[in-house]
């Protein structure tokens, strides 16, 4: 096979998340990093005849981290992530990431997510905006569909 033509990059990802109003809000602007993890539950085992494992799979499950820069407006993507975990913690909300954007042939990846935790770092010697990261996990299914040219 040759060197594919069509890689991609993720200059123009667009990452909504459902606010305190179950309104989507675009938080790409404040965001730099998700990493969206799939996993499938599997399990193995062997009999007394046999040389091989014996492997089934069924149950899946996904994490998702997300970054943010901190920011002191309430629109932007630190403070409603903050206020998910501090004031609706086991409340699932929706979030949504369109790969590599929002334009057509791309894939959006959507589900029902709760908040599990999340990172500050602050340094008193570090110049550079505070990063914080947000640990997620699925909350029912997490869809990948075609987005409409």
């Amino acid at each position: 096979m040759a060197q594919t033509t069509n890689a991609v990059n993720a200059c123009n990802v667009v990452l909504t998340v459902d606010d305190s109003t179950g309104t989507p809000v675009d938080i790409s602007g404040s965001a730099n990093n998700a990493s969206l993890d799939f996993t499938v539950q599997s399990s193995e085992t062997f009999t007394f005849d046999g040389d091989w494992a014996i492997k089934k799979s069924c149950k899946k499950s996904a994490s998702l981290s997300i970054n943010v820069l901190y920011t002191l407006n309430d629109a932007e993507g630190s403070n409603i992530m903050e206020d998910w975990f501090h004031n609706s913690s086991g409340i699932s909300r929706t979030v949504q990431i369109e790969v590599p954007s929002s334009a057509g042939g791309g894939f959006s990846y959507s589900g029902e997510w709760t908040i599990e935790g999340y990172g500050l770092p602050v340094t008193a010697d570090d110049a550079a905006v505070i990063m914080m990261g947000f640990s997620l996990s699925n909350d029912g299914a997490v869809t990948r569909a075609a987005i409409a040219s």
